[in-house]
């Protein structure tokens, strides 16, 4: 019997259509897989590969108790027609916040989230998080527009971004891309990204636009480095990196991605 680790990520291949789904067969301990799954954000992934499975195999079920099979597929469709619905959400939040800055001639960048979602064979299997944005120096003047024109609170006892809550997503507006008060060396990497900044990457959306290819690599793996030595990485953070690289990785300068690093 494969391991639950084994197991999860066979899914996840299958899931993310670089694996067939022939041979495999549904085993072991499938609720305690599921959770893992969602705790590691890739839960409507690995839902997928399990949907291809069953599809081509229709009599392989979750478990041998027929009961205890539709039990589980209910509640991972649950959860996974939630997640779904929240990253829909998020991308109209996102649409309508670009909209909103649009107005004034604040162009918005992407940062993780939505765009990153945007290298996935499904987009919404990526779980929807935080609204992050760069809006290139002028976060204070969105700030205050944010404040006075919509009267939303803003929350400025962070580090290195604003929070507020814009359409029921909570949206980290960034005047720096880390926290440059963890490390002295962060402060020479800050400068690095902001040089990258200058050059927009692709519109997604009106007045919304990607990192160029160079920084979104460069600040993915970063941002995914602290969460490494943190002990916080997930799958889904690896996978962000993976598929991010390889959508883009003729558009990336590898020789300054490596200088860089």
């Amino acid at each position: 019997m494969l391991s639950i680790e084994s197991t999860l990520f066979n899914l996840i291949m299958i899931g993310l259509n670089r694996d067939e789904c022939h041979g495999m067969t549904l085993c072991g301990d499938l609720q305690n897989i599921k959770d893992i799954a969602f705790k590691q954000g890739v839960g409507n992934i690995v839902f997928e590969g399990i949907q291809r499975i069953l599809k081509n195999n229709p009599d392989h079920k979750l478990d041998k108790d027929k009961d205890k099979h539709t039990l589980l597929m209910m509640e991972w469709f649950g959860y996974a027609n939630l997640s779904k619905n929240r990253y829909e959400q998020n991308r109209t939040a996102t649409e309508k916040l670009g909209n909103f800055y649009s107005q004034y001639d604040i162009p918005m960048m992407l940062l993780k989230g939505y765009g990153l979602s945007l290298n996935y064979p499904q987009p919404n299997q990526r779980p929807a998080g935080d609204i992050d944005i760069y809006l290139f120096g002028e976060w204070k003047r969105a700030d205050a527009l944010i404040s006075s024109d919509c009267n939303i609170e803003v929350d400025n006892s962070h580090h290195h971004h604003s929070v507020f809550d814009f359409d029921g997503q909570s949206v980290e507006n960034h005047y720096d891309f880390i926290n440059v008060h963890s490390h002295i060396s962060s402060r020479k990497i800050e400068r690095h990204f902001k040089s990258l900044a200058h050059e927009k990457g692709k519109e997604i959306m009106p007045n919304v636009y990607l990192p160029s290819p160079l920084l979104e690599a460069e600040f993915t793996a970063r941002h995914a480095a602290i969460h490494f030595a943190a002990g916080e990485l997930t799958v889904r953070q690896i996978l962000d990196f993976i598929l991010l690289v390889e959508k883009k990785h003729a558009l990336i300068n590898w020789g300054l991605f490596w200088r860089d690093v």
